[in-house]
């Protein structure tokens, strides 16, 4: 690892550089209701967009298997006849079985039961207790992308301070997490295991609870689970106490409206399902966007759901309010796909000349949502957050359609105008908007000229890509990907490089 960092020797100067440190530090003491006990913690400030980890998976596997119902107990196989992953998991949690709650190993009990004797026979090569083990360990460890020794020990939180990438092409399957915020020293990682960030609290807790064993009680999800009333049902852990209390004490100031909204945000979310679904077949597997019928009934769906969380929100009966955090969740999520279909209108209706007036309603739509889109996202992921990539590019694109659409059509310039305008706007309270110095000036009417709206185009990329670049890889730890000689093999992220 060495070889990372310059050396000032060949110039003849002293270095006067100490050795870099890492940045971040495992730590097994950690409370018992913590799985395993273990979490990885800062060890000195880290700024966002920091490389905290990258390490190759000791073991992969095809993603497809997670979706099959003997799926997890034919990686499980994959493990028994690959000792060193079998060596792994000797260290992972659970290390018994009896380190789980009761209910939880009866549920995977029940599930082996269900096998086929064939399968079963296949992986008789261990004792039952261990194969009941493994799948445990899986569910509290495993990723989509494989199994690693280090980034397994990161633990969860609804508002984490990192992300965690899937492996990169050419970067030999290896993931990686940096920071998504900056981070004091002493505070633990944290990742989400939900995906996306914005999942609703009653969505998250089955989700964690299901696939991992355990129920959240982050700040997030301590402040919203009054309002759901225990939605997802008993604890089963060694918070049961805390969520009870939480329980009562909502069902004491209003049940039936707790119990009318969780009810209403867990069909949003069938709905979120359905929509994002239905574009990923349409983009994925048909290679073009979906037909405008489709396109316009999900956006009249979406509209009402944006039209209901309203309503949650600002309650007009007397009822409990849904929590703020709960509501931008719900508004980031219903405007990222709003601006996922709009996009995919745009490009269907792009070059027909006939059809200029609607593709210039759903720019300026995509403009209108992916402004407010973005300020939501910075309420809850702050300045740095990959994801806000995404929404400036939506702005991006959609400005310059607009612009293109408008070229000889004096109306359309004069709306076009008022549309970079109103985003202006809508942007206005974001510090990057703002060109202050000197160098940045210049740089912006060298490229951008004295054109309002050019200049705010230059601006909209010059942030995407500062965003960007806090996580390229390749061009802030350059060589860190040849570190990794073979699996299971870590590079940790440094205070140098």
């Amino acid at each position: 690892m060495a070889s990372l960092f310059d050396s000032d020797e060949e110039s003849g100067q002293v270095s006067t550089r100490q050795e870099p440190v890492r940045l971040s530090v495992l730590r097994d003491d950690l409370p018992p209701s913590i799985g395993g006990r273990r979490g990885l913690f800062a060890n000195q400030n880290i700024p966002a967009g920091s490389l905290i980890v990258l390490e190759w998976p000791t073991l992969t596997w095809d993603k497809s298997l997670l979706s099959l119902d003997d799926g997890v107990w034919t990686i499980i196989k994959q493990i028994l006849q690959h000792a060193p992953s079998h060596r792994l998991t000797a260290h992972l949690h659970p290390r018994h079985v009896g380190d789980v709650p009761v209910e939880e190993f009866r549920q995977v009990e029940e599930k082996y039961r269900e096998l086929s004797p064939a399968l079963k026979a296949e992986l008789s090569i261990v004792e039952r207790d261990e194969v009941l083990r493994l799948y445990l360990v899986l569910q509290h460890n495993g990723f989509q992308s494989g199994l690693y020794w280090h980034l397994c020990m990161i633990n969860h939180s609804c508002s984490p301070n990192c992300i965690k990438f899937e492996p990169r092409t050419g970067s030999r399957g290896a993931s990686e997490v940096w920071t998504t915020t900056d981070v004091s020293a002493g505070d633990e990682l944290l990742i989400s295991y939900v995906a996306p960030l914005e999942t609703s609290y009653p969505d998250t807790q089955e989700y964690l609870h299901s696939q991992h064993g355990f129920r959240c009680f982050c700040q997030r999800c301590n402040g919203s689970a009054a309002y759901f009333v225990d939605a997802t049902g008993g604890d089963g852990d060694s918070n049961a106490a805390a969520d009870a209390t939480a329980a009562a004490s909502a069902a004491a100031e209003d049940e039936e409206t707790g119990r009318s909204g969780s009810q209403i945000v867990s069909n949003m979310e069938a709905n979120f399902e359905g929509i994002e679904q239905m574009l990923h077949v349409a983009t994925q597997t048909y290679r073009r966007p979906p037909d405008v019928e489709v396109i316009e009934e999900s956006l009249e769906t979406l509209d009402l759901i944006a039209a209901q969380v309203t309503q949650l929100s600002s309650p007009t009966d007397g009822a409990a309010p849904l929590p703020e955090q709960e509501t931008v969740r719900l508004r980031i999520r219903t405007q990222s796909i709003q601006c996922a279909l709009l996009s995919a209108a745009i490009e269907l209706f792009d070059g027909q000349r006939k059809h200029v007036a609607v593709a210039r309603d759903y720019a300026q739509k995509l403009v209108a949502t992916a402004a407010k889109l973005y300020s939501h996202q910075r309420q809850l992921l702050g300045s740095d957050h990959p994801n806000l990539t995404t929404t400036l590019t939506d702005l991006s694109n959609a400005l310059e359609f607009l612009q293109r659409l408008a070229a000889g059509d004096a109306v359309a310039a004069t709306e076009t105008t008022q549309v970079f305008a109103d985003a202006s706007q809508s942007l206005a309270a974001f510090p990057w908007l703002a060109v202050e110095k000197p160098q940045d000036q210049q740089e912006m009417l060298k490229r951008a000229g004295t054109d309002p709206a050019k200049q705010l185009l230059w601006k909209l990329r010059r942030e995407t890509d500062r965003v960007k670049d806090l996580y390229m890889l390749a061009k802030r730890v350059p060589g860190a990907v040849k570190v990794l000689k073979g699996p299971g093999v870590v590079f940790w992220g440094m205070n140098a490089y």
